[in-house]
């Protein structure tokens, strides 16, 4: 049974705490001391815009007047355009035999073909982060033939879709790396 503690974003696993996908491949940052979280109010922004707009794939409805309007209109716009059939809406997943364990934003079809989608609010986006991190979720999950996408949601209501390559070179990479931290 997987168990979060939310006030310390933590996973655990039987007690066993796990490392979430994030923290692994953090070293694709160009700081990874400090590449999580780092600005409290850019933390709580996305994780205010990924609750609301989970809340408009449950009920359809956009919340307004939260200060993030441009980014649910985006969010609105992408589910307009694509249809996607979501199955995973912010779901948690883990393992204490793999050793790890993350937050999946979406999981579902686009047209026909399994997607694994990471919705993203920062004004720039890291594709070798993001490939690490949905390369991560992949194989948690054993998806390994989904499509990966980051959705960079914008302020001014536009969205980019950021499709990215399974690399799982560099998500292998990131766990040594962790692992060897770790040790110490």
């Amino acid at each position: 049974m997987l168990d979060f503690d939310e006030a310390e974003h933590r996973y655990f696993d039987g007690g066993v705490e796990l490392p979430s996908v994030t923290t692994i491949t953090r070293f694709c940052s160009v700081d990874s001391r400090t590449a999580a979280g780092a600005n409290p109010f850019y933390r709580d922004r996305g994780t205010l815009v990924h609750a609301l707009c989970a809340d408009y794939d449950y009920t359809g409805e956009l919340s307004t007047g939260t200060g993030v309007d441009g980014y649910l209109q985006a969010y609105a716009d992408f589910v307009r355009d694509y249809r996607p059939q979501w199955h995973w809406i912010e779901h948690m997943v883990g393992s204490a035999r793999q050793g790890f364990a993350g937050t999946i934003d979406r999981m579902g079809t686009i047209d026909g073909r399994g997607c694994i989608l990471d919705i993203k609010t920062s004004s720039k986006v890291n594709k070798l982060a993001l490939a690490a991190q949905l390369t991560g979720y992949a194989d948690l999950t054993k998806a390994v033939d989904a499509a990966l996408w980051g959705l960079q949601l914008c302020k001014n209501g536009t969205y980019k879709v950021i499709p990215v390559e399974f690399d799982y070179e560099v998500w292998t990479s990131c766990w040594i790396l962790h692992q060897k931290g770790q040790m110490k």
